[in-house]
């Protein structure tokens, strides 16, 4: 109910509720947030205030700025740990010398993945290392187009394969891997939702489109995710000019779509043979894929 015992602090990490006890008001905007939060920096001679918003993320106020970052969707299951987890993070943060900023952000991603567990469950740093690869992934075409200018530049050859990567299974892997023996960047063009509904059906996809970029962009054989709503990629293929367009099934290389443009232009088309028994059309059907 009192700062007065904090006096001095570097930063300080109340909650919103426990901000709100010290300064004797229930707080909800965030400017009244911000500023109760200066109020009380002032009154105990605190440098820093980081303020944890559930829901809403978190807020750091500093003497000359301050910084929201709004919570990571997730599914809560159990908020309890939630908070010394941003308060062990943030910590890491200050000891290994990154910004208070970089810090915000591993705090806010770390108690995302914690308030997903049931109990008061740890995080570990695998799972954390994981997330912060992914969790920031752009698939944004002129995005891509920049990396590629450079990989360019570097003499590197470029591959891109496309598909809807709806639930990710060994015969994906396996699709993704050798495409990627055949280049030294692997592109992946990813249908977006509307366009896997038009292909797939109303009741496709199963995940939707940034959790599919999110697995694939985890894989090491995969350099880069581009999304694309058009039925086919042929305009993403058209943007990217890829040395090696590879596709797996029992096509015939002729048939594939940008075979014309990329061979045009000096590049080279390589189907690859499919793992039998893998498809999420078939496990969906089947049901030998059980989704909880």
């Amino acid at each position: 109910h009192n700062f007065a015992d904090y006096r001095g602090a570097d930063m300080l990490t109340p909650n919103l509720n426990e901000l709100s006890r010290a300064c004797g008001q229930t707080l909800f905007e965030l400017g009244d947030i911000e500023a109760a939060a200066r109020t009380q920096m002032r009154q105990h001679d605190i440098q820093k205030m980081l303020v944890t918003l559930s829901a809403r993320g978190m807020m750091l106020v500093e003497a000359d700025k301050v910084l929201h970052l709004p919570a990571y969707p997730c599914d809560v299951y159990d908020v309890s740990g939630a908070g010394d987890t941003v308060i062990a993070l943030m910590t890491s943060a200050k000891m290994t010398g990154l910004t208070d900023e970089l810090g915000m952000q591993l705090a806010n991603l770390g108690a995302s993945l914690v308030v997903a567990k049931t109990g008061t469950a740890s995080l570990t740093p695998g799972e954390l290392i994981i997330a912060s690869q992914t969790e920031g992934v752009d698939t944004k075409l002129v995005t891509t187009q920049t990396k590629l200018a450079r990989w360019r530049e570097d003499a590197k050859t470029i591959g891109f394969t496309n598909g809807c990567f709806d639930l990710l299974h060994p015969g994906h892997i396996h699709t993704l891997s050798a495409a990627a023996s055949h280049c030294d960047h692997l592109i992946v063009g990813l249908n977006s939702d509307e366009s896997v509904k038009r292909l797939k059906g109303s009741n496709r996809p199963v995940q939707p489109e940034q959790d599919r970029a999110r697995a694939l962009a985890a894989l090491p054989s995969v350099a880069a995710v581009v999304l694309f709503s058009e039925d086919t990629p042929k305009t993403l293929i058209e943007a990217l000019s890829p040395d090696f367009l590879v596709k797996g099934g029992d096509y015939v290389a002729e048939d594939v779509v940008g075979y014309d443009h990329v061979t045009q232009n000096g590049g080279q088309v390589i189907i690859i043979d499919t793992l039998p028994g893998h498809s999420t059309t078939g496990f969906l059907k089947t049901g030998s894929l059980k989704l909880y």
